[in-house]
């Protein structure tokens, strides 16, 4: 465990706004639930962070001229912490902010002294509460995956140029929605980490764009599964990058929603970000930890490649061609794959070097549209030949290359799985496996078998001939034998919904499947208050 935490050290060290070793964050490791051992920030390695910063700096030694794509994020009400002094914004919105903070110097009266002149540091010493509401720690958790400093940060070239609120008002023809006041008047992404529900809510979308001109929309999927993404609103016409989160092991989170889902980014429940404050790591969770991630990339590829010639179908095209094959359920989640940041980057270079400065020429969409465009096989081989003749840090960061480079190549990708699982790391390895063979291993770990079994319930028919279905009854039992009050409150939860009182006002949960409720009581008490819970809804009916 020594060796590989020294040798994600260095991973993690090789830019130059890396950490310090002093801070030390990045070579630890942590143990969770269901995955066990993992290093701490898993989620930004698997997708080349580490890989792509060090090619981004490589370019900025070069004197590379890079572009500053604006992002605009679309969150909860907006309360921002010192949590902010590592991420990128624009001179307008903080300078925007910085005022803001002196408006509401009443609400912040015991770090008065410290808010003066426009500097947006200033305004941040300490922790400053600058507007109130409880998605404090969302957006801040948010905003630094997207563009605070590495090893935390995706983003090294994106500024957040709005941090705009979802805010609705009554009209006589309905809610409409709109921007709050301190978003840009132009954006090359809009950034959503909250969940849309109605329809108005995603024609508000497309009216934006009519708005404040062309950009590209990535949002969070939703943490409802086994509902489908974007429920049952027609938005055919809306161009949007929806983001589901994968878990340690790569195949897509237990609450990750299903359907239309554009690409993956690893979240589940332990993303490590900065929460409350610049320095001390926190775990986050959910599709809003995948979807900054997948914006961060995307940005660095506008930074590299900024050419209004990519537009929603393009993007659609470049995350999926350079995106990592991972254990799926075909069944469920189709051949959705994981973000390759890495190979984004180098596909941007690939295509800018050969249209030179000619930005909005036509052969951007032609390259996009090439296989040729995304094939670095030889480059592969070169890296895993490599790494078969070196030791320690250089054959470990060749190995990873040579990943990212093609995940397409099952003999790279069980050299770096045996690596990672030789020193604990049972979850990751899988991630970086042959994704067949990871399936197979994935059927042993509850969060997948969690899925399937939530998926089929949600498919099952729940009623027939006035009576509840055979299978019905044996997903009841299969809850109560694995003693599970979340896949148990989920099968109940579809009875209760379901639109024929009649049925269930006569439906006795616990006879109905057998089950004694004395001695259901006695072994096992949480799940027994829950069938006594929703057998009175049921008798209420």
């Amino acid at each position: 465990m020594a060796q590989i935490a020294l040798l994600l050290f260095a991973l993690f060290s090789s830019d130059a706004d890396s950490s310090t070793p002093a801070d030390g964050h990045h070579v630890e490791t942590m143990t969770v639930p269901r995955f066990g051992l993992l290093t701490r920030l898993w989620a930004q390695e698997a997708i080349g962070a580490p890989e792509a910063h060090a090619l981004l700096a490589k370019l900025a030694a070069n004197k590379f001229e890079f572009y500053f794509p604006r992002i605009a994020i679309f969150t909860e009400r907006v309360g921002l912490s010192e949590a902010f002094k590592n991420v990128r914004i624009s001179e307008e919105l903080g300078q925007e902010l910085a005022e803001e903070a002196q408006g509401s110097i009443v609400d912040m009266n015991q770090h008065a002294d410290d808010l003066h002149g426009d500097e947006f540091a200033e305004a941040f010493e300490d922790y400053h509460r600058i507007s109130s509401g409880d998605g404090r720690t969302h957006i801040a958790a948010v905003a630094n995956l997207l563009a605070s400093d590495s090893p935390v940060g995706i983003s090294k070239y994106g500024v957040i140029a709005a941090i705009a609120n979802l805010e609705y008002e009554d009209v006589d023809e309905g809610v409409r929605i709109y921007l709050s006041q301190n978003t840009e008047a132009y954006v090359d992404i809009i950034h959503f980490s909250v969940f849309l529900q109605k329809p108005y809510e995603y024609q508000a979308i497309a009216d934006l764009s009519e708005q404040y001109g062309k950009f590209l929309l990535i949002a969070s999927a939703g943490n409802s599964f086994p509902d489908e993404v974007f429920g049952d609103n027609a938005i055919s016409d809306i161009s949007v990058i929806s983001v589901g989160s994968c878990n340690p092991a790569g195949s897509p989170s237990h609450f990750s929603q299903c359907g239309r889902l554009n690409i993956l980014a690893p979240s589940d429940d332990y993303i490590q970000t900065h929460t409350e404050d610049s320095t001390t790591l926190a775990t986050f969770s959910g599709t809003s930890g995948a979807s900054p991630l997948v914006s961060g990339a995307v940005a660095d590829f506008l930074a590299i490649l900024p050419s209004k010639q990519i537009a929603y179908p393009q993007l659609t095209k470049l995350l999926q061609a350079t995106a990592i094959p991972v254990a799926v359920d075909p069944k469920i989640d189709g051949d959705v794959r994981v973000l390759n940041y890495y190979k984004l980057l180098r596909v941007a270079l690939r295509i800018r070097h050969a249209i030179a400065d000619d930005l909005d020429s036509a052969k951007i969409r032609t390259m996009i549209a090439d296989p040729a465009t995304y094939d670095f096989s030889a480059e592969a081989v070169e890296a895993k030949q490599l790494a078969l003749k070196s030791v320690g840090k250089e054959h470990f960061q060749l190995l990873r290359q040579a990943f990212f480079l093609n995940p397409e190549d099952r003999e790279i990708r069980n050299l770096l799985s045996s690596f990672y699982r030789s020193h604990g790391f049972k979850a990751q390895a899988i991630y970086y496996s042959n994704p067949v063979q990871a399936l197979e291993e994935l059927l042993t770990i509850d969060a997948h078998k969690y899925r399937q079994h939530l998926k089929s319930l949600y498919d099952a028919k729940i009623f027939a001939d006035g009576k509840l279905t055979s299978e019905y009854k044996n997903f009841m039992l299969a809850a109560v034998k694995l003693n599970s009050s979340d896949i148990l409150a989920h099968t109940l939860d579809r009875i209760s919904s379901h639109p024929d009182d009649q049925l269930k006002s006569k439906l006795d949960l616990l006879a109905v499947i057998g089950i004694n409720p004395a001695e259901l009581a006695v072994d096992k008490p949480k799940l027994f208050k829950m069938f006594k819970r929703h057998q009175a809804k049921l008798l209420a009916r």
